[in-house]
């Protein structure tokens, strides 16, 4: 049965995977794990197996005459692992090790390469590996859950800010490439977004307003001349001047919120061996967790959105059935 909705603490989340049932179980509510699969051959349901590996067996047999007066019950041999075209699927990694890891990667602060890899045991490699496809899971919850922000009556504030891409050591090396991102955040709410942007010109900054803010909306920048067009756009303008004060001592306008987003994305993205191509991944995690800021919210949303990596539905039941993965 699907589960539309649930809150679950990192220590009822343990309870869970100590339980090899509850874990399937759970798995399966929420899509990650099929819950019956048919037979290629006999076009019979098949007996889903738990004990030591997870698989799928078909139990059906049949009698076969050798001759006229012999008969042989034939068994059908078909079997296929259940984590076959899942989030699981050609990892050598136990079910309960990578969900550990799924949760210590849920709650915990980005800087933990160190805590995963002692923790659970595993290399460097495979938590680098396994970060990369909780990002990957992450903007799919993003992608599937994207919505314009603000409105008349409500405030955003926006703000654009360049990372550098790789660390350049002693100034030696190749040259830091650099790249622009643009963001926003509602007031009095999580909804935020994090784009990646070409550069920070006027025509580039107002594309991006359209697409994520709602006409009407009272939005709130520093006094960067490339929001100066805002209010012919249909928006209310108000602005800080940094180099003076972080809040206006007049309005009382401030862009603190759009502050601890910066900083919560900076702190998302690794001080070295940052990759252009893993951006993308980056700003998801960050606004996953400004959304569903409450840890217990998290991992529902987060092994919803994970069936739709690697669905079930496309597990392949016409796979040979010689027992391998």
């Amino acid at each position: 049965m699907a589960c539309n909705s649930c809150q679950i603490s990192l220590f009822h989340f343990f309870e869970i995977i100590s339980n090899q049932q509850q874990l399937v179980s759970f798995l399966q509510e929420h899509g990650v794990l099929p819950e019956n699969m048919e037979c290629p051959h006999c076009e019979k349901l098949c007996k889903f197996y738990t004990e030591n590996d997870l698989r799928f067996k078909c139990t059906s047999s049949k009698l076969m005459s050798k001759n006229k007066r012999k008969r042989q019950k034939i068994y059908c041999s078909f079997s296929v692992s259940a984590r076959k075209g899942t989030f699981f699927d050609k990892s050598k990694l136990s079910l309960d090790t990578i969900c550990k890891f799924v949760a210590f990667w849920l709650v915990s602060a980005p800087s933990r390469q160190t805590l995963l890899e002692n923790e659970l045991n595993i290399s460097s490699k495979s938590v680098v590996d396994w970060s990369n496809l909780c990002r990957d899971v992450c903007l799919i919850c993003m992608v599937d859950g994207s919505e314009q922000i603000g409105g008349p009556n409500k405030i955003v504030e926006v703000n654009e800010d360049k990372i550098k891409v790789g660390k350049r050591k002693y100034n030696r090396g190749r040259l830091i490439k650099a790249q622009w991102v643009f963001g926003g955040i509602e007031y009095d709410s999580n909804k935020c977004f994090l784009v990646l942007a070409d550069d920070n010109s006027k025509e580039t900054l107002l594309q991006v307003i359209k697409n994520w803010v709602l006409p009407g909306t009272t939005i709130i920048s520093d006094c960067w001349k490339s929001y100066d067009c805002l209010a012919d756009e249909g928006f209310q303008h108000e602005t800080v001047n940094h180099s003076k004060n972080f809040v206006d001592l007049d309005t009382g306008v401030h862009t603190r919120n759009t502050d601890k987003l910066w900083r919560d994305m900076k702190s998302s993205i690794p001080r070295f061996s940052r990759r252009e191509n893993n951006f993308d991944g980056y700003l998801a995690e960050c606004q996953f967790r400004m959304k569903y800021s409450n840890h217990t919210d998290r991992f529902h949303h987060f092994f919803k959105s994970m069936a739709h990596l690697q669905p079930p539905a496309e597990l392949d039941s016409g796979e040979s059935s010689d027992g391998s993965d």
